[in-house]
């Protein structure tokens, strides 16, 4: 009798990793894929890629970042720390 449950729990170990080997090929597949096409691609010259960015520069020109011009506030404010910190705001 212990021999017959042995062998089942060996059933069951070899099944259930049989399963998780399953479905951690089938859910990482298509990203393998996905890379693997990349790297198959033709790569393309850096003049193609300074166009392309060029033109989605200009296409976005006049939306308003207000993360990028938080981020050039605070890099103005620490530069300019000092003059800033004597400015009185309470005198005008």
């Amino acid at each position: 009798m212990a021999a017959v449950e042995r062998s089942m729990e060996l059933v069951v170990y070899e099944l259930y990793h049989y399963v998780v080997r399953y479905n951690l090929i089938r859910n990482c597949l298509p990203s393998f894929r996905y890379y693997q096409d990349v790297k198959l691609m033709p790569a393309i010259s850096d003049q193609d890629m300074n166009a392309m960015l060029t033109d989605e520069s200009r296409l976005h020109q006049h939306e308003f970042n207000i993360n990028a011009a938080l981020y050039e506030l605070y890099h103005y404010v620490v530069r300019y720390n000092d003059e800033v910190g004597r400015f009185d705001i309470f005198k005008y």
